[in-house]
């Protein structure tokens, strides 16, 4: 590759990051206060134009079928859905520097734990 093709790769990359950046968001509260849910569970739909993620609390889950209460639903272009996935990867990185490994069984490790000691 010559130094001037280079040159122009290097121009066409830093352009495009330029078209990513965007003017600092605003936030607006609507007049009436946003609800806050909990969701232990999510179901993931996608197609050719978005992703749909169907957020609910599961509940009577001592049973072989949990019974889940859908709490809300959330719609997304691929775009956003790719964002999104971004923001969600890099804070969950954060807060396991800060607090520790997340895991997907807490008490595996403590019984793991109790395993291991000596008697």
């Amino acid at each position: 590759m010559t130094r001037k093709n280079q040159l122009a790769e290097s121009v066409e990359q830093k352009s495009e990051a330029t078209e990513v950046k965007r003017a600092k968001t605003n936030w607006v509260r609507p007049d009436s206060p946003v609800p806050s849910i909990y969701a232990n569970q999510v179901e993931l739909h996608a197609t050719n134009w978005d992703f749909r993620f169907r957020f609910g609390e599961a509940f009577d889950v001592q049973t072989e079928n949990a019974t889940v209460m859908e709490r809300t639903r959330v719609i997304m272009s691929p775009q956003h859905a790719k964002a999104f996935l971004n923001v969600l990867s890099d804070n969950v990185r954060k807060y396991e520097a800060a607090f520790g490994e997340i895991r997907f069984n807490p008490k595996e490790k403590e019984a793991a734990g109790k395993l291991s000691k000596p008697q």
